[in-house]
């Protein structure tokens, strides 16, 4: 609304000349008049015809008429098919009724075309800026800072974004602690599982998990993902604690789904492995943002490959920067500094917009977001104050949930350059786009003005048989190398891998694709029993894994070993298909192989990660540079344990 007033309200800034003209008799002193010539003077006429008729009043308009006859003598005379009815300003703004019979947009054209008009405006319907009833709202500084005890506007500008919304469909996956799903702040905004009956003990979806109504416990291994530590609890507050229902707080998004996945125990530690399966579980149950307040660990190839995946189905992870008081360029604090596009670090201001002091910070780090003494939701009923990071970056996520809703056709990447365009120009030096303005972000989805998105264009390389499987003998395997030669240099986004081959007996077949720096994924490990033939596409984002097949091996599935290993590699050179035959006297052959590679740019246009070369001897047994990191990542998963970004504040 308030973008619709400056841009309709100003038509002085479009002045262009002025001239003497003799006007009509209601005027003593037509002689002193003053044209005004306009730019697009029929713009507002011709816009009204695509407008809410909500956004204005239909009965009336506004003038400012160019006279020195007396304002009184002016009241009851017609003009353009309406009459003027009272003065509204000191500078001859004056109130017309519109006639009967006749339209606002009809009178607004007849107006914009007369010569003693100066400027024209539909009577525009404002509302003052949504407040929640929640009565602890004056004390969520974060979303609206008066400047008790901190800085005025030091905040995200949340009521000027819930006057376009404060509703979104969009599902966020709070991987943390668990959450307090009873709470009576958070409860109707819980995430429940459409697939599945309650309590029947059956995986009724299918998604490999039983009875998962709101979520998992992947400490515990089963459906209940109860908070028993308190910080997963806060940062769903923030996120989604329910708006405008008269109790505790509100979160940046009044209604929203918030996903529970509970990783970390009641001491807030929880491992590697755990937090892998938890992104797995929220990609592939509809989750499109994730927020990850924790940090830990080091490096992991595991790790960041399921926040790839997460990235390549179009979702936004969303991590907070850490709490050691460092610069994440020169020391690295993951998730939150994996290099995906899709992962926005964020750090922690203060009431008075300045760096909070455990806040860490940097060019790797993304945007800055209220992380100070934050009131919130914990376990219980309960609301507590904390500090961190973690605090910072729920503001984020929901901010980004609530914009998602307004401008559902966008993509994750335009969501967060919008966000990234739209910020305050505070703690620029701390970050590279300084602190979240939720207020600017929706004014621009409005006006239409978000960022175009990133081209992203599918090729295909395909070579065709048939060619000959290498059959086992008594002494050896059966090898056979398939080439496929990529000349495009191209940065990987996606690779599926399409495979067509006849072959009797298929699960004497272990298959798996190398690219051209050596690094390789299985794709296939002696799977389909008895039957012939696999007719596969191997897509990372398919609903069921090659493992889980039991019939024929035909479809699309997900394969053994994951393909984002190769995403964020240049495409160009030859790859190869090793197909490896472990059992003599069943005969084969390949139809065709066909690579099929997403990419967003050329290879000179990003920087193209590098990759272990592993040691291709031909025999089948998988020795090799790559498997060696596999394994160290395995033994990251099931030994290290991840502390969680805590509170500055504890309980």
């Amino acid at each position: 609304m308030y973008a619709l007033l400056q841009r309709y309200l100003h038509f002085p800034s479009l002045r262009k000349s002025r001239s003497r003209i003799q006007v009509g008799p209601y005027l003593s002193n037509p002689g002193r008049l003053q044209l005004e010539s306009l730019e697009s003077r029929n713009l507002m006429a011709a816009n009204l015809l695509s407008m809410d008729a909500s956004q204005y009043a239909t009965s009336r308009v506004l003038a400012q008429l160019n006279t020195v006859v007396s304002p009184s003598n002016l009241i009851g005379t017609s003009i353009a098919g309406a009459i003027v009815s009272r003065q509204v300003s000191s500078d001859n703004w004056f109130e017309l009724t519109v006639d009967q019979g006749s339209s606002v947009a009809q009178v607004m054209q007849g107006l914009q075309a007369r010569s003693d008009v100066l400027a024209a405006s539909p009577d525009f319907v404002v509302h003052a800026s949504l407040i929640p009833d929640d009565p602890s709202y004056a004390s969520l500084w974060g979303m609206e800072n008066t400047g008790a005890g901190g800085r005025v506007d030091a905040d995200i500008d949340a009521s000027q974004a819930w006057d376009y919304g404060t509703s979104t469909s969009v599902v966020v996956a709070v991987i943390d602690s668990g959450i307090d799903y009873n709470h009576v702040d958070l409860a109707a905004n819980i995430w429940t599982n459409s697939g599945e009956v309650v309590g029947n003990g059956i995986d009724d979806d299918r998604n490999g998990y039983v009875d998962d109504l709101r979520g998992w416990n992947f400490v515990s291994n089963n459906n209940n993902p109860m908070d028993d530590n308190g910080h997963g609890t806060h940062v769903a507050g923030t996120i989604g604690a329910v708006g405008n229902n008269g109790v505790g707080v509100t979160g940046v998004a009044w209604n929203v789904k918030v996903m529970a996945l509970k990783f970390l125990d009641a001491s807030g530690s929880g491992s590697l492995s755990d937090a892998v399966a938890a992104v797995d579980y929220a990609r592939t149950n509809g989750a499109k943002i994730i927020n990850a307040s924790w940090g830990g660990g080091g490096f992991s190839s595991a790790l960041q490959s399921a926040i790839q995946r997460f990235q390549n189905s179009g979702g936004i992870f969303v991590a907070a920067a850490g709490n050691e008081s460092s610069n994440n360029a020169a020391v690295a604090s993951y998730p939150a500094n994996y290099p995906l596009t899709n992962v926005i670090s964020v750090a922690a201001s203060t009431q008075s917009d300045t760096l909070a002091s455990f806040s860490n910070y940097g060019t790797n780090v993304d945007i800055v977001a209220p992380g100070s003494s934050i009131l919130s939701t914990i376990p219980g009923n309960r609301y507590a104050r904390y500090s961190g990071t973690s605090m910072a970056s729920p503001h984020v996520a929901g901010a980004l949930a609530l914009l998602w809703g307004q401008a559902p056709s966008q993509s994750a990447t335009q969501l967060i350059d919008l966000v990234m365009q739209n910020t305050d120009n505070v703690l620029r030096d701390r970050s590279a786009h300084g602190r979240l303005n939720l207020g600017k972000a929706a004014a621009a989805i409005q006006s239409n003005d978000i960022p175009d998105d990133i081209p992203a264009s599918t090729h295909v390389y395909t070579t065709t048989g048939p060619i000959a499987i290498q059959d086992a003998t008594s002494s050896r395997v059966g090898t056979t190398l398939i080439a496929i030669d990529v000349a495009d240099s191209l940065v990987i986004r996606d690779i599926n891998v399409n495979v067509s081959i006849d072959h009797t007996y298929v699960s004497d077949l272990r298959i798996r694709l190398i690219a051209p720096d050596g690094s390789s994924v299985q794709l296939v490990n002696r799977r389909g029993g008895s039957k012939d033939n696999l007719r596969v596409v191997f897509d990372d984002e398919a609903t069921q894994g090659i493992s889980a097949v039991t019939g024929n091996l035909s479809g699309v599935f997900r394969p053994e070993a994951s393909l984002s290993l190769m995403d964020g590699k240049n495409a160009s050179g030859r790859w190869r298909l090793e197909i490896i035959d472990l059992a003599r006297l069943d005969a084969g052959r390949l139809n065709s192989v066909a690579l099929e590679i997403t990419a967003t740019s050329t290879a000179s246009q990003a920087a193209v990660s590098t990759a272990t070369t592993s040691n291709q001897n031909g025999n089948g047994n998988g020795n090799s540079n790559g498997n060696l990191a596999s394994l160290i990542d395995w033994i990251e998963q099931h030994f290290r344990r991840i502390r969680v970004a805590v509170p500055w504040n504890t309980h």
